[in-house]
């Protein structure tokens, strides 16, 4: 797009023109012309003819609002008006309205984002980062909870109850997840003099067992009924079912779902190639009818039209990929449930379908090394615990216990 340089009138109409093209429609744009038309007159009353960021800010205030006020309607409305006008006008793009959390208690957001730079800087992926942020996000909750607002005012006694708070609500691989990154910050703590006693020694020989429980799977008669349960007739329920159906007959991650992209449905050859996000291994998985189907009725009459090449994209505005796999678990989780299956105890997320096709594999008597190719696993190993799942198989193979 070309340097825009007009009145702020023209200005708003390319602004308009823009959000049309990125799929708003005419009743989203709307919805932000009484904060548009007010800065228009806000802008003539002094003289002022073109954009610029001060101006907008200056209306803000005018106004009696501030670029983050959320306290009524009308301030939501204006705010995020303008932070729409901005952003079009300095990167020509339009942000995503999303839900931000944030990153830890205020007392302790510049350390962790110390904490995080320092991550960037030893290479960390984007992936691990927000991993990691979470994980020592949980301990910060808890010590700011418990009254505790500077990290020097942590004792050894605080940090033992953190684990003992951990051991009630985790399983042991969760817990041990939490506790090596929080060994970790407290370490890049104690090195940066944000603590001052050796809190991190308190923290080893964590113990983990992958084998603590078992997976979650849904029989094949449950998986039927998921699938029968989603309305095909509206777009929305013909992408969910696409999705559903990679998750569910090809065991395809959440992080690959959002990744897959157009060019990776090899439609002649009746395959779906990609490169794994977790393992940064090709992966390359049968188009099996049923999954073809799925694929075409949505491509031809629910994803919108957009320049994106991204297999699932966003069906409201601003249209684009999506960004995040949890957004693959709502669809799972809200779908198991509607259809009336029993999720007591069980994870309701892409995961357990993954899980779900491994059981089912395991019953026609599949070879371990296929259903290691069929989930994508690097090895047989990784692919040995779903054995777990089949406790027939298991007591087939029983030994009698000697008398």
């Amino acid at each position: 797009m070309e340097t825009i340089n007009s009145t702020l009138q023209t200005q708003l109409d390319q602004l308009k023109s823009f959000l049309l093209a990125k799929g708003y429609t005419p009743g989203g744009i709307k919805h932000h012309s009484g904060c548009w038309n007010g800065l228009v007159r806000y802008a003539n009353s002094r003289m002022i003819y073109a954009f610029s960021e001060e101006l907008c800010m200056e209306f803000l205030n005018e106004e009696g609002i501030t670029s983050t006020d959320e306290s009524s309607t009308k301030s939501k409305q204006y705010a995020r008006g303008v932070k729409l006008f901005i952003s079009f006008m300095r990167d020509q793009e339009v942000p995503a309205h999303i839900q931000r959390v944030p990153v830890a208690p205020l007392p302790y957001i510049s350390i962790i984002n110390a904490y995080i730079d320092n991550m960037r800087l030893l290479g960390q992926s984007q992936a691990s980062i927000k991993s990691k942020r979470s994980r020592v996000k949980r301990f910060l909750d808890f010590i700011f909870d418990a009254g505790i607002f500077s990290l020097k005012d942590v004792s050894k006694r605080d940090v033992l109850k953190f684990m003992s708070h951990l051991a009630i609500e985790h399983s042991s691989t969760g817990r041990g997840n939490i506790l090596y990154t929080v060994k970790d910050f407290l370490l890049f703590c104690k090195n940066e003099g944000h603590i001052d006693a050796d809190l991190a020694v308190l923290i080893k020989g964590i113990y983990t067992n992958i084998n603590e429980t078992l997976p979650s799977t849904y029989t094949q008669e449950e998986i039927a009924l998921l699938l029968k349960s989603v309305d095909r007739t509206t777009p929305c329920g013909k992408m969910h079912y696409a999705i559903l159906v990679l998750a569910a007959l090809l065991g395809v991650r959440a992080s690959d779902i959002i990744s897959i992209k157009l060019d990776d449905i090899k439609w002649e050859q009746g395959i779906i190639e990609f490169i794994q996000r977790k393992t940064g291994k090709i992966a390359q998985l049968p188009l099996i009818d049923s999954v073809r189907y799925a694929l075409l009725d949505y491509l031809k009459s629910s994803r919108p039209h957009t320049e994106y090449r991204h297999l699932f994209v966003r069906s409201r505005a601003p249209i684009a990929p999506y960004k995040v796999s949890s957004t693959i678990y709502c669809i799972v989780s809200k779908h198991l449930i509607a259809a009336g299956l029993s999720t007591d105890g069980k994870s309701r997320g892409p995961h357990s379908l993954r899980h779900s096709l491994a059981d089912s594999l395991l019953k026609e008597n599949t070879s371990l090394p296929v259903i290691a190719a069929a989930l994508g696993h690097n090895n047989t190993k990784n692919t040995s615990r779903y054995l777990r799942i089949d406790i027939g198989q298991l007591r087939q193979i029983a030994l009698e216990v000697p008398k």
